[in-house]
């Protein structure tokens, strides 16, 4: 066992899942949809923490946004009706 108490099967999963979060993050980068870039930093969170931190903060922009965007369209729709 190595002397951090982590298994080879464990060292080797992390390592596994390192590799295919980064590829899909310049997979994605490359590719362009930048929808794969979060699923990317999604796969690094099982295993590293500031991926989470990075993750979690990026949801947090997201909800914001999302609800920026439905106050703005509902705000739209009654000014609409107004209107008519």
């Amino acid at each position: 066992m190595p002397e951090s108490g982590r298994t080879i099967l464990d060292s080797a999963r992390r390592y596994g899942v390192a590799v295919l979060g980064w590829l899909v993050i310049v997979f994605g980068l490359v590719i362009g949809p930048l929808l794969l870039v979060p699923v990317g930093v999604a796969i690094l969170a099982w295993e590293f923490p500031w991926a989470r931190r990075m993750l979690r903060r990026v949801k947090l922009r997201l909800r914001y946004w999302w609800r920026q965007q439905r106050w703005k369209r509902g705000r739209r729709k009654s000014q609409i009706r107004k209107v008519k």
